[in-house]
């Protein structure tokens, strides 16, 4: 083989890996934007059925906040992340700041309906809307695993702080349930 086809094998097998880099980067930037995407997704449709739990809670007369409850749901839901290998420091912080972001929700619809009056009917709290919490919940595990992974770009932060517009009435709710992925508590 000559010099000038040595030559032009090389230059397309450089080119070749040149793009075959440029590939894998950009795929694995998408793949990471797809991470914080679906982990804010499954975030928005977790908070934003705290409403009708709320909703639930005013037309029974129960109150907000059920301390008992909240120390089964945090027990059980840590207990079930480290089965995702979850740290339990970071688990357990990310848990607790789902309740306490569902509860500012809650109270923020019962101070609306004190004065606005309340809703007439919600879906029944524990074979409705438990079942789909949990459900929602299963999926972030799932999805904290995988996100926990990832080194956090400033877009990764940028995309998870920007409070999506469904819960524009709810930014401090946001803020506290995205606050332990950020502060890098895993």
């Amino acid at each position: 083989m000559g010099l000038i086809a040595v030559a032009r094998v090389r230059a397309v097998s450089l080119s070749c890996l040149i793009l075959a880099t440029a590939w894998s980067v950009a795929y694995s930037v998408r793949a990471e934007q797809a991470i914080t995407a679906n982990l804010k997704q499954t975030l928005t449709q977790r908070l934003l059925m705290m409403h009708d739990v709320a909703a639930y809670k005013w037309i029974n007369q129960r109150p907000v906040e059920d301390l008992e409850r909240e120390a089964q749901v945090l027990t059980a839901t840590v207990e079930r992340a480290t089965t995702f290998g979850l740290d339990r420091t970071f688990a357990t912080g990310v848990v607790r700041a789902q309740i306490s972001a569902a509860k500012h929700i809650q109270s923020r619809w019962f101070t609306v309906w004190a004065v606005e009056g309340g809703p007439a009917r919600a879906p029944d709290l524990t074979s409705e809307l438990r079942p789909r919490i949990s459900s929602q919940t299963e999926i972030l595990l799932q999805q904290l695993k995988t996100f926990s992974a990832v080194e956090l770009t400033e877009a990764d932060r940028q995309t998870i702080t920007a409070v999506p517009p469904e819960l524009r009435d709810d930014k401090m709710a946001w803020a506290i349930a995205t606050a332990p992925m950020l502060q890098g508590i895993r």
